[in-house]
């Protein structure tokens, strides 16, 4: 008889196990039990090598990251940058992200400090450390799903995104023109929802 192993097919005489050996290859199992190849003493010579499988619990670091969500501030009163905010959202489909208003209490916390300047750019506030504009793409993408590899090109981009992004918040109010009624509505929709479950 031949059974999948860590290491490919290998020969396991389970039919001939007595139920004693049976019973602690389980208690083996649980207690993670192991030699370099083969576990030992449970009465057949080919029982394969049985890796402890039991998760080990993540770190402080990693309970504090799942915990803390980041804050995505943006301009309610600009078009553009509600239809923006709800393709973010889409792709967030964990639901990292707390989609705040700027003019929120929230807001005047984080973002007071800028005058009103805070309304020229969309703002990401994640471990008390907050970026601004172009700045913001790269630690927004490492919040989303996949989005590790883009958030590397985007700080390495970071000199043409930077600019890039103060050119269309400079012309958002030309652009929110493009973007149909419709899929205003349907953004406004989905950050309403997300708002709702923060």
């Amino acid at each position: 008889m031949h059974t999948f192993g860590v290491y490919g097919p290998q020969k396991c005489s389970l039919v001939s196990w007595r139920a004693g050996d049976r019973q602690k290859v389980h208690r083996l199992a649980k207690r993670g039990t192991k030699s370099d190849h083969f576990v030992s003493g449970v009465g057949s010579r080919d029982l394969p090598y049985m890796p402890d499988f039991r998760a080990r619990p993540p770190g402080p670091r990693r309970y504090a990251r799942v915990l803390s969500r980041p804050n995505l501030y943006f301009d309610s009163d600009c078009g553009f940058c509600r239809w923006s905010l709800g393709w973010v959202l889409r792709w967030d489909r964990r639901k990292r992200l707390r989609p705040l208003e700027i003019a929120s209490a929230e807001g005047d916390r984080e973002l007071g400090d800028l005058g009103e300047d805070r309304f020229e750019s969309w703002h990401l506030v994640r471990d008390g450390t907050r970026y601004s504009g172009g700045a913001a793409f790269a630690p927004l993408l490492e919040e989303l799903p996949c989005g590790q590899p883009f958030a590397r090109v985007a700080r390495l981009l970071e000199f043409a995104t930077v600019p890039a992004y103060r050119w269309v918040a400079k012309h958002r109010s030309g652009l929110s023109r493009l973007v149909p009624k419709r899929s205003k509505a349907r953004a406004d929709a989905l950050v309403a929802s997300r708002r709702g479950s923060t």
